[in-house]
C-alpha cells in the first residue's frame, strides 16, 4: 500500500465511530482465535479448561461486539459477565502454584458434579420422570486438592478472585454490575421500565460502549493463557500460535 493509500486508509478510519471499529477488530480477532487448531496441546484436565475458557472467553467477545454493531450493547450483559468471570479465573488459575491447578480444577469439577446430583433431585420433586443412572459420573475418579484455601477458591468466585496476585477490583464491580443485568431481578425490570408514572421505556447502562476496555482485557487474556499453555507443557510453536493470531491483521 502507498503512503497516500494509508493516509486515506487511516482518514477514513479516523470519520468512523470508535465503537464500530473496535467491534469489528473485536470480531476479527476472535474469529482468529477460535480457528487456530489447539489439537497438540496436551490433554489434560488443566489444559482442558485453559482452551475451553479461552474458547468461551473469545466467543462471548465475537457476541458482544456483534451486539454492539447492531446498536443493542446493552443487551449483552449476560455475554459480558460470562466474558469478565472467564478472564478472573484465568487470571486465578494463571496465579496458583503449577502443582495446585490439578487439584484446584478438579475441586471445581467435583462442585459441578454435586450441582448436577441436585438437579435432577429437583426435577424428581417436581414431578419429572427422571431416569438417569449417575453411577458412571459419581465413579469418574478426581484429583480433589487438600488444601482448604484452595478448594474454598475454585468453589466460590469471588474468593477466588481475592486470591489473584494483583487485586482486579475494578473487573469485579464490573462483573458485578452485569450480573444485575444478566437475571430476571429488580436491577433488569427496573433498566427497561424505569418507575414513573407512567412506566418509561428503559435500557440497562453500557460500561465499556466503545470496547476500549474490552480489546485490553482480550490482549492479557491471549497473555495469560500463553504463559499457561507454556507452564501445562505446551510447544512453543502451538502456543504462539494464539499470539500471532491474536495480533495478526
Amino acid at each position: 500500500m502507498s503512503g497516500s493509500s494509508a493516509k486515506r486508509v487511516r482518514r477514513v478510519e479516523r470519520q468512523r465511530p470508535l465503537r464500530v471499529v473496535n467491534a469489528e477488530s473485536v470480531i476479527a480477532s476472535a474469529e482468529r482465535i477460535l480457528a487456530v487448531d489447539l489439537s497438540r496441546v496436551p490433554s489434560t484436565h488443566v489444559t482442558q479448561f485453559i482452551v475451553g475458557w479461552l474458547r468461551n472467553f473469545f466467543e462471548q467477545s465475537h457476541v458482544i461486539a456483534t451486539l454492539t454493531l447492531a446498536g443493542r450493547p446493552y443487551a449483552a450483559s449476560p455475554n459480558t459477565r460470562s466474558w469478565l468471570e472467564t478472564a478472573l479465573r484465568m487470571q486465578w488459575l494463571h496465579d496458583l502454584p503449577h502443582e495446585d491447578r490439578l487439584g484446584a480444577v478438579d475441586a471445581m469439577l467435583d462442585q459441578e458434579r454435586e450441582h448436577e446430583t441436585k438437579t435432577f433431585e429437583h426435577l424428581a420433586t417436581l414431578g419429572a420422570a427422571v431416569e438417569v443412572d449417575l453411577s458412571e459420573m459419581n465413579d469418574f475418579v478426581l484429583n480433589v486438592t487438600d488444601k482448604g484455601p484452595v478448594k474454598d477458591q475454585a468453589r466460590k468466585f469471588a474468593s477466588a478472585v481475592h486470591a489473584t496476585d494483583v487485586k482486579a477490583a475494578d473487573l469485579y464491580r464490573w462483573w458485578r454490575d452485569e450480573t444485575h443485568y444478566s437475571h430476571a431481578g429488580g436491577f433488569l425490570a427496573g433498566a427497561y421500565a424505569p418507575a414513573g408514572p407512567p412506566l418509561r421505556r428503559g435500557t440497562p447502562p453500557v460500561i465499556d460502549p466503545d470496547l476500549e476496555a474490552h480489546r485490553i482485557l482480550s490482549v492479557f487474556v491471549v497473555t495469560l493463557v500463553y504463559r499457561l499453555l507454556r507452564e501445562e507443557g505446551t510447544d512453543e510453536h502451538v502456543a504462539m500460535a494464539l499470539v500471532t493470531a491474536f495480533f495478526h491483521d
